[in-house]
């Protein structure tokens, strides 16, 4: 696990936290919509413990953040998390010298609270390994436009210009970002506009259908 210099500060905060000001911030957390903007998250949690400080609970939220991405993203159980993190944490120069045998014992407890939580985050990550659990993940992707000139067959006297159109597909394939180009014909773009809208409507009929049948839907809040 990669420490950054960030978690000196959040974790002072993580550790000094009071027991009873600790629980209460993870029950609001919980009552939070799933999101990965934690800016916004610690604002939000700032306001209903009203608290005046939200840095102090970003730099919390933050730290919490980097476990769930690392259960994520390993793939691992709890009990694995809490063995890798805490001797990642112990082991760093920058960390340790936090760690008396007293906060070592808090600092297993809260981690432990903190992964089985399910809050605004830990649930957003849950999100993602579904949504994510493809072979290959769409990043971005970008329409190139370019006119190329046509030639007589003297190579002298243009005979014209024509209009190419590429799209570009950036995406993720075992952890490596991966690119394709396609070219288009007038008729495709129209094609794609119309297939995507008509994916749009169908999301949302599925969404209706959901609220209809009283069950919740689970998306990530923008991180913009």
């Amino acid at each position: 696990m990669t420490l950054t210099s960030d978690y000196q500060n959040g974790m002072k905060s993580f550790l000094s936290m009071e027991d009873k000001i600790f629980q209460s911030f993870l029950e609001v957390l919980e009552t939070e919509s799933p999101s990965l903007n934690l800016s916004k998250l610690a604002q939000s949690v700032a306001q209903s413990l009203k608290k005046n400080d939200d840095v102090d609970l970003l730099y919390i939220i933050t730290i919490i953040n980097s476990f769930y991405e690392f259960r994520s993203n390993r793939k691992l159980d709890n009990d694995e998390v809490i063995q890798q993190v805490t001797k990642s944490c112990f082991d760093d120069e920058s960390l340790a010298k936090l760690f008396d045998d007293r906060s070592k014992i808090l600092f297993r407890e809260r981690l432990l609270l903190v992964l089985n939580s399910e809050n605004s985050i830990s649930l957003a990550y849950k999100i993602l390994d579904v949504t994510r659990n493809q072979e290959r993940l769409f990043l971005e992707s970008r329409i190139l436009t370019d006119i190329r000139t046509i030639f007589k067959s003297d190579l002298v006297e243009p005979l014209g210009a024509a209009i190419t159109q590429v799209l570009k597909i950036e995406y993720l394939e075992s952890n490596q970002r991966k690119e394709f180009f396609v070219a288009l014909e007038p008729e495709d773009i129209e094609q794609l506009y119309s297939q995507l809208n008509r994916a749009r409507q169908k999301a949302d009929s599925l969404k209706f259908m959901l609220k209809s049948a009283n069950i919740s839907y689970l998306d990530i809040t923008s991180n913009e």
